[in-house]
Formats: C-alpha cells, structure tokens, sequence
C-alpha cells in the first residue's frame, strides 16, 4: 500500500486501500490498514434529542441552550456516546463491518465538544489482528479516529471485534 495514489489517501496522507473493501474477511486486515469513511455526518439537533429520548440523557448541557450558553462550551454539546456512535455508523459506508460476528469491546476517549452543528468524520485503523482457536473467526482491534470539520479529533474509539474468516470454498 506504500505506492497509493493521491486519490486513495486518507487526509492525514495515509494510504488506503479500497480495493479490499469487498473482501473484509478476518485475513484481509493488516496491522496499518485505514479506512476513510467516504464522508462525515452532521450532528443535528434532530440527531441530540432522538439519542436522549432513546437514552434517557436530558442532562442540561445537551438540551437546555440557556444552561449550556453559560457554560464552558457556549452552548450545547452532543452526547460523547453519541458522537463515538456517529462514527462506528459512518464505518459501515467502507464495508469493515461486512463480515463482524461479534463485538467484543468498546472503549472512547472523548477529546473535544461536539456542537450541534459540526461535522464528524471517521478514520479507523486496524491495530492487531489475531486468530482464535476456532478456524470460522479472528479478532481484529481497531481506533477509531474521529475529526470534525476543523480537523481536530473529537474522540477517539478502541474496539474489538470478532471477524469471519474466508471459507475454504472462497479462496
């Protein structure tokens, strides 16, 4: 992958391979691989109150706008589940979850507010690969790098995951 084209790299310059989008089984992930969600989402106000009525978060910072105008964000945020959420959705556009069995963990730094507003984009980079003793899976641990439209990144999430392995049948 060090001889990518331009067009194949993600915006920290780090190449991309899309040619093994279709393919994601568990062999298919190296250690160094990234994958650009092709593009980001808008975090909505629609989007803020669909996740806390779904979650029963109406903590003020997210839904009162005179509370969180007073605060050290100067107005209100999106939930940092929400925002890691955002950005595990925008990886199903690039196909690395096509052949996930299980999720096995989570973790997220949060770093920065998001603002109603913003815009979230998704980079995840495969961080180990390992084989399990069953030979239908493997785990892959993934980051999650999430940025908004300035650049910076917002959260960063960890996750591992259960991957099918390629049948014999699909070599």
């Amino acid at each position: 992958m060090a001889d990518a084209p331009e067009s194949t790299r993600d915006a920290s310059g780090l190449p991309v391979d899309s040619g093994k989008l279709v393919t994601l089984f568990w062999e298919d992930f190296a250690v160094g691989d990234v994958f650009v969600a092709p593009w980001g989402r808008t975090i909505t106000e629609a989007h803020v109150l669909a996740f806390s009525g779904v979650t029963g978060d109406f903590q003020h910072l997210h839904t009162d706008e005179i509370y969180a105008s007073k605060s050290q964000f100067g107005g209100r945020i999106a939930h940092g589940p929400l925002t890691a959420v955002t950005g595990l959705g925008l990886q199903v556009y690039t196909q690395v979850w096509r052949n996930a069995m299980a999720f096995l963990e989570e973790r997220h730094e949060y770093r920065l507010p998001v603002h109603i507003g913003d815009t979230v984009f998704s980079a995840m980079h495969v961080l180990e690969t390992k084989p399990t003793k069953r030979p239908d899976r493997g785990v892959v641990q993934f980051r999650n790098d999430l940025t908004n439209q300035h650049n910076e990144i917002v959260c960063v999430s960890h996750y591992t995951m259960m991957i099918r392995r390629r049948p014999s049948d699909a070599d």
